[in-house]
This record gives C-alpha cells, structure tokens and sequence, in this order.
C-alpha cells in the first residue's frame, strides 16, 4: 500500500482548521510552542475558535482578546480520558477541584462510595511543534529534549486531526534512526509541515532560547516573519545546528 505523503505548506495546513473549531495548542508556557502555526491562523483570521491551551502562553494573546482560566488537572483528566477513548476519567484528588458541568460524582462499584469523574475532551483539531518528521507524518524528538512531550502526545491524541509543524524534515532513514523517540506515528497525524524556529519567540528545548525581548510584529507568511528577526539574532539564540541522532 502506497503510503500518503503529507508534507503541507503553513498555509494549507492551517487551511484545514474551520471556523468554530475547538483547537488545542501543545507547547507548555513558552516552549515549544506552535508560534508558526498559531501567526498563520491569525493571518487567515479564524474566527470564533474555542482554544483549549494548559498554560497562558503568548499564543493565546494571538488569537483570543480573553480567556477563562481553569484548574489544570481537570484539563489533563479530560484529554487524557479522550487520548484513551474513554467517556470519563476518575479524579484522583478532587477535594480542591472546582466542580461544573465537566464533573459529576458517581458510584464507585469497587467500594460503595462516590468518585469525581470528568468527561473526556475532543477537541476538534491539536496543533503541536517538534523537532523532526518526515514527508509520511512520522514525529520525533531530539535525544536531549529538555521539556517533556508527553502532554503533547496526549493533546494530539485526544483530537479529532492533528497537524504538525517540524523544525526539519528528514529523511526516512533519520526517522528509523530515532524511533525510540517517536513522539507520534504517521497514521496519527493529518498534515505536518517545515517550520525553522516555529516555536520562536518562545523557545524550542536546546535548539535555540526564547527570545524574551522580541516584538511581534505583522509578516506575511512564516519566511518574511524569519527574516524580520534576521540572521544575526536567530543566530545569537541558537543553541546547535545540528540534533543528536
């Protein structure tokens, strides 16, 4: 069976993410963060997207004028119960939690009593930056990855589609090379596409530092946004050039 190549531009990419959709956003504070796809859905102005993110990143500022904080291990619960294809998931400590309409207390069969539970969440689509995939949609991480994820694995498998933005493409060989960092196989994933310092201004592990003093500006697609910054700078928060293989 010929297996589908499913390398995209940004723009096609982010072409597959409708109006109204629920959207969840990998990368954990400012790391790793899918800035390149996050810019392009701002600049094709998708509208009425309901963002499903675990932390306040910059991202958030991109796309959403507010926000609803919540407690993140109902969050974590309920991606989780969905990664798994479950209904709900039992709440391991859930005296502090703030109960709604995502909680319900049940039977417990094993000891007579009650559990909290939460009900899974499927987000329509998850967008997540790694390090490494090829054409096929195979993603990997590279060996020192200093933040972990996990979290991203488990946001990608909640969601209905997933898409993919990659610091570099590689060949199929370098993939088979790193497949015991897989982060997720090529029958998971909807589209990946290239995006060189994708995460920026947040950081992407020990490939380059976030760049705190960094302002965003308008660009016109992800290459006129790249040479804003300019060589000198993305030079200076380059940590190497090359992965571990």
């Amino acid at each position: 069976m010929e297996r589908q190549n499913k390398l995209r531009t940004l723009k096609d990419a982010v072409a597959m993410i409708d109006d109204g959709a629920t959207l969840a956003i990998g990368g954990r504070a400012n790391r790793r963060v899918p800035m390149a796809l996050v810019r392009e859905l701002a600049r094709q102005q998708k509208r009425d997207l309901r963002i499903v993110h675990l932390d306040r990143a910059m991202n958030l500022d991109l796309l959403a004028a507010s926000y609803v904080d919540g407690d993140k291990r109902l969050l974590q619960a309920r991606l989780q119960a969905a990664s798994m294809g479950l209904a709900f998931m039992p709440l391991a400590s859930s005296a502090d939690l703030v109960r709604d309409h995502t909680t319900e207390a049940v039977d417990d069969p094993f000891t007579g009593g009650t559990v909290l539970v939460a009900s899974a969440l499927r987000p329509d689509v998850a967008i997540i930056h790694a390090h490494m995939a090829d054409r096929f949609g195979n993603v990997v991480m590279d060996a020192d990855c200093e933040a972990q994820p996990a979290f991203d694995a488990t946001l990608a498998r909640a969601a209905k589609r997933v898409i993919v933005s990659v610091e570099q493409i590689v060949s199929e060989e370098t993939i088979a090379q790193c497949a015991r960092r897989m982060l997720l196989r090529a029958d998971e994933v909807a589209c990946v596409t290239e995006a060189p310092y994708g995460a920026h201004p947040a950081s992407c592990d020990k490939r380059y530092a976030r760049d705190a003093q960094w302002c965003d500006e308008t660009a016109s697609d992800h290459d006129a946004y790249l040479r804003g910054i300019g060589a000198r700078r993305l030079f200076s928060l380059t940590r190497r050039f090359a992965t571990k293989l």
